[in-house]
């Protein structure tokens, strides 16, 4: 025991240790990020300077055109110079088909009469909560309902348990792959929540505990407010962070087990309950409206696949996985089988989901252990799906392939050259317009209009557009400009001196991208030592 607890000293010293360096490095940057009087000034002037613009804009989209060609030489000339740009984690790309482990047409059968076969004993029954335990899918559920809260498990049950009484039985029906039958088990006025206090005393023993309270209620019966007082002096709970006996609001969601009680007692009456803590001195001073609420008795049988539907389910994704030696056999297996083939790409090795499936470990270690283009053996996930999945890509940590980049690469040259092509024709066509109403008119453009755009509110719309406006001077035509989009044609039809946005203001700002800057640190001080982040392979 002494060398366990050493170990865990020195872990909690180095820990300490290591916390206490990185909250000073932080600090220390946090502190260098100094905004300094010019930077202030033009930060508000760049959102307080806002203009009235007219403008044209010549769309350009990255739709192929196939009067544009991109060469193999200029793609891998962009590649060279922009690889840096390419940076990328480890992830892999997988097709997939998911088998559902569904009940059968037998299955649902199965269930019904199983239900069907228990629910006159179910109507008699005059201990539900272990009739429940012996013979249903879940227990008696302890909750109390107010109307409306059952509506997200099943709409004929909240409909039911509020136009029922306890003799009242819900005859059995089908919801899904489950059948239900319901009783009426209690009826109760009820908060939604309570504010409860205590006095916990523990004892060597349950005499002393119950000798003491007993005393503490013979005080508390002559003088009912020195309870906080006498909490302070005899409570076991010394929690720093509430006040002397208070334990503060509780509902059915979040109490303490054994105290469930507290929502029947009465105001400021003080009673004993015996939890695992020890035993209490109780009293609840404040509670919400009254509601009725149930507590219903749900008889539940549900239909789940049998050991021959498992089986056959079992047999179709597997006999795609066997069927299967490679990436093309995969397709061609599926296809002829009509399975629907699901792609995911860009999956990471510390990835937990798929698509939306959840826990999906096995497969994306599978997907990260596999050579490109094998076919997975049959994988189960939660008892509820078979996948057998296909490997359709690799990529490796460091900078992606010009193969890899190829189709970005070529349609964002397609873009620049179409870009180039609508900027030198808009050129010509201003060369005899002094308007941009004329210009408009002449080539069927149309002119709209932006109020308000300031060069600080670039991400409302194109930052290139927002850039020009900003320097331009008021009442002339510019163009052709180059955005993001498109091509633009533009006029600064008035521009505004504000005040609205304050030197507060520009100071929360500065402080939000500091506080940005301050949660990338832990990122490039990893990349910086190159740390290599192994927990894929043990989670």
């Amino acid at each position: 025991v002494e060398g366990v607890a050493a170990m865990y000293w020195n872990f909690l010293q180095e820990n300490m240790e290591t916390d206490r360096m990185f909250t000073s490095y932080s600090s220390l940057l946090a502190q260098s990020n100094i905004v300094t009087p010019v930077e202030l000034r033009r930060n508000m002037e760049d959102n307080n300077i806002t203009s009235n613009v007219s403008f044209s804009l010549t769309p350009v989209s990255f739709a192929r055109d196939t009067t544009i060609t991109v060469t193999q030489q200029e793609i891998r000339q962009y590649y060279e110079a922009h690889k840096h740009q390419y940076q990328q984690i480890a992830t892999r790309d997988i097709e997939y088909v998911v088998f559902p482990i569904l009940p059968s047409t037998d299955d649902i059968a199965l269930a019904q009469a199983n239900i069907e076969k228990i629910y006159d004993e179910f109507v008699a029954s005059d201990n539900l909560r272990q009739f429940l335990a012996r013979n249903s899918d879940k227990p008696l559920d302890t909750y109390y309902y107010k109307k409306g809260e059952l509506s997200s498990v099943s709409a004929a049950l909240d409909s039911f348990a509020f136009s029922a009484t306890t003799r009242d039985v819900l005859p059995t029906y089908k919801e899904n792959d489950f059948f239900r039958a319901a009783r009426i088990a209690d009826i109760k006025q009820l908060p939604d929540s309570v504010f409860v206090h205590h006095i916990l005393l523990q004892r060597s023993n349950k005499e002393e505990a119950t000798k003491a309270a007993d005393s503490l209620i013979a005080i508390l019966k002559s003088a009912p407010g020195r309870f906080d007082e006498l909490a302070v002096e005899f409570s076991a709970d010394k929690n720093p962070n509430t006040l002397p006996g208070v334990l503060g609001w509780f509902d059915q969601q979040a109490y303490i087990p054994g105290m469930e009680s507290v929502f029947e007692a009465p105001l400021e009456k003080v009673f004993t309950i015996e939890t695992q803590y020890g035993l209490h001195l109780v009293k609840v001073s404040e509670r919400t409206r009254l509601h009725k609420k149930v507590q219903l008795a749900v008889l539940v049988k549900e239909a789940v696949a049998g050991k021959e539907t498992y089986q056959i389910i079992y047999s179709r994704a597997n006999n795609l996985s066997t069927e299967s030696k490679n990436l093309e056999e995969f397709n061609r297996v599926a296809i002829q089988n009509n399975l629907m083939i699901i792609p995911a790409p860009g999956i990471t090795q510390d990835a937990k989901t798929v698509s939306g499936y959840q826990h999906m470990r096995e497969m994306i270690r599978w997907a990260f252990e596999a050579k490109y283009g094998a076919v997975s053996p049959v994988i189960s996930v939660d008892n509820k799906y078979f996948f057998v999945a296909a490997l359709n890509g690799i990529h490796e940590k460091g900078i992606a392939t010009l193969q890899e980049k190829q189709a970005e690469i070529e349609s964002l040259l397609t873009m620049e050259k179409k870009m180039e092509r609508s900027y030198q024709q808009i050129r010509e066509e201003l060369a005899s317009h002094t308007s941009l109403e004329s210009w408009a008119e002449a080539t069927g453009r149309t002119i709209s209009t932006q109020t308000g755009l300031a060069f600080g509110s670039m991400q409302q719309t194109d930052p290139k557009f927002a850039g020009a406006v900003s320097a331009a001077a008021e009442k002339t035509m510019y163009g052709p400009i180059k955005g993001e989009i498109g091509v633009y044609v533009f006029r600064v039809d008035e521009r505004l001196d504000g005040a609205y946005y304050t030197e507060n203001d520009a100071l929360q700002n500065a402080a939000y991208f500091s506080g940005v800057q301050i949660q990338m640190v832990p990122v490039v001080l990893q990349e910086s030592a190159k740390v290599e982040d192994n927990r894929a392979r043990f989670f």
